[in-house]
């Protein structure tokens, strides 16, 4: 198994302070930052980490839109907030995997 790249903790808070960031600034700063924390989160990551990377997506999503409620925005803001994000959540999702299964196949192909 290779060393390189982040551990998964890393990859988890890494990932999920740029989209808290995004949270706190808000607008179209938060479905960004969710995107671009993942993404590059997942070319971070070292091999082990890749069920992390894959599965952060959506737990950042609602952990960002449970801190927003606690914090005193009203329940229906914190519901518009995730339903502006799910089309983005959905392809940082696919791209997430994508980038997973190419750096697996990329793994792969380097030791054989």
């Amino acid at each position: 198994m290779s060393t390189k790249g982040l551990p998964w903790w890393a990859v988890a808070a890494g990932a999920t302070a740029v989209a808290g960031v995004g949270g706190l600034v808000g607008g179209p700063y938060f479905p960004a930052a969710v995107v671009a924390g993942c993404v590059l989160a997942a070319i971070a990551a070292n091999r082990s980490a890749f069920f992390t990377v894959v599965a952060q997506p959506p737990l950042i999503v609602t952990a960002i839109a449970v801190a927003t409620l606690l914090f005193g925005q009203s329940f229906l803001g914190a519901v518009a907030q995730l339903s502006t994000v799910f089309p983005y959540l959905a392809a940082t999702m696919a791209a997430v995997g994508l980038i997973v299964l190419v750096r697996l196949r990329l793994g792969r192909n380097r030791r054989a």
